[in-house]
């Protein structure tokens, strides 16, 4: 938990505004694609706050993202 709030504090903030609307773009994009997401975000995340944090970041962006598809979608999965 350290680590986020060391990681989070050392990122300028107008990197995690940037972070925040590059992701929602991500997650919009590949809502109507079906997927690709964390493609798009590979180079965002990787220039804004670094290569060797990307991948944590991607993937948990990945799991938040697919979470809340599963709420989003939850009545036209079960057919109701």
């Amino acid at each position: 938990m350290l680590l986020v709030l060391d990681l989070l504090q050392s990122i300028p903030s107008w990197h995690l505004v940037g972070l925040f609307f590059a992701g929602m773009a991500a997650f919009i994009i590949s809502t109507i694609s079906g997927g690709g997401g964390a493609m798009l975000l590979i180079p965002a995340t990787s220039w804004m706050i670094g290569t060797a944090v990307a991948p944590p970041v991607i993937n948990s962006a990945t799991l938040i993202s697919n979470t809340s598809r599963l709420y989003l979608f939850w009545n036209d999965m079960i057919g109701h």
